[in-house]
């Protein structure tokens, strides 16, 4: 790129493995479980296929258990902070039903599956998206312990500030097998990803 040439436009998109990931599982997945395996399997999948960093989510339509989309972590291949796996998978629902709320009037109640506790900024994206209910697999402290990433400064009352606006909230929902990846991508020598403090994990 030229040294005065402003970027205009970015695309992105998901790994390739994962069409051949969600030929093998249901399109609805109706329990908690369930989702949360899927979004557990798309997060070491991302590990071993070396697309990104340990997290998966998944967007469900709560009433029927419909997949309505899939993310994985895309930092490093995008060259892009933002595109942690929460991230990604609200984009894509909103891309999917063309709308930017993902809980507005008259629409069913849409729910975030994902394999760890969101960082700071994956916070500010939820409370944006609409969405009405979220499962978590492993905590914040997992995540920090196993893996070094810094996941930023949650407020305090993070919980009653989601329940506040509506949300229902479920967490360390298979937290074990959630924190068996993050343990996979240290172990694996994966990297910390984050400005300023980007370094293989030792």
């Amino acid at each position: 790129m030229q040294e005065n040439q402003i970027v205009t436009s970015m695309n992105f998109s998901l790994p390739k493995w994962i069409q051949e990931e969600l030929a093998c599982w249901p399109t609805h997945l109706p329990s908690t479980n369930e989702q949360m395996r899927l979004a557990i399997a798309l997060s070491r999948k991302n590990v071993e296929h070396k697309t990104g960093g340990p997290f998966g989510a998944i967007v469900i339509d709560e009433s029927t258990g419909l997949v309505l989309s899939v993310g994985v972590n895309r930092v490093e291949h995008t060259n892009c902070s933002l595109l942690h796996a929460e991230a990604v998978a609200l984009m894509l629902a909103q891309q999917r039903i063309n709308s930017f709320d993902l809980g507005g009037p008259g629409m069913p109640r849409r729910k975030l599956v994902t394999s760890a506790q969101p960082c700071v900024q994956c916070f500010g994206n939820i409370h944006w998206s609409g969405i009405w209910a979220m499962a978590i697999g492993a905590t914040k402290g997992d995540v920090e312990t196993l893996t070094g990433f810094d996941e930023g400064p949650l407020h305090p009352n993070w919980r009653e500030e989601l329940r506040a606006q509506g949300l229902s909230l479920e967490e360390e929902v298979m937290r074990r097998e959630a924190s068996a990846v993050l343990r996979y991508y240290r172990e694996s020598g994966g990297f910390i990803y984050q400005g300023r403090r980007s370094k293989p994990l030792g």
